[in-house]
């Protein structure tokens, strides 16, 4: 091979390295994207005796470990994702650090004006669903859980 060949080859790999990365980006982007707009970026479900979160990050929190519980029909404190997790501009998922709360594990629609705080001997827990009516109705369930 002549060194325009060689040349070329160079040219036309890390060009194809470049389009790649555009690409992955690119897909990540649209993934958080329609993670927002579906109300997916994570699942909370209730068991029996405990309450499991599913997302970037997950945990499993025994109703039996929870020493309070309060509801809150207001907006989140100035806070941001701290750690390991997901975060955009309408949710958090994972480690955050909040105002007036501190470190915590939050699983939040930032864009939802409610939210529920639980209290356990290690760690504090934010979260809230897609809509008030729904997090209001998740708060009862896991309160009932716990009387």
């Amino acid at each position: 091979m002549d060194d325009k060949s060689t040349k070329r080859i160079i040219t036309i790999f890390f060009t194809a390295i470049i389009l790649l990365m555009l690409c992955v980006c690119g897909l990540f982007l649209y993934q958080s994207n329609q993670k927002n707009e579906q109300h997916t970026a994570f699942t909370i479900t209730l068991e029996k005796d405990s309450i499991n979160f599913h997302g970037a990050i997950g945990d499993v929190v025994s109703c039996k470990d929870i020493q309070s519980i309060h509801y809150y029909e207001q907006k989140l404190p100035a806070g941001k994702k701290q750690g390991a997790g997901e975060a955009t501009s309408h949710y958090i998922v994972g480690d955050a650090k909040f105002d007036e709360i501190g470190k915590c594990r939050a699983y939040l629609y930032t864009d939802n004006s409610s939210y529920i705080k639980a209290q356990t001997k290690d760690n504090v827990y934010l979260f809230n669903l897609a809509n008030q009516k729904d997090t209001y109705t998740l708060y009862d369930k896991i309160k009932n859980l716990t009387e």
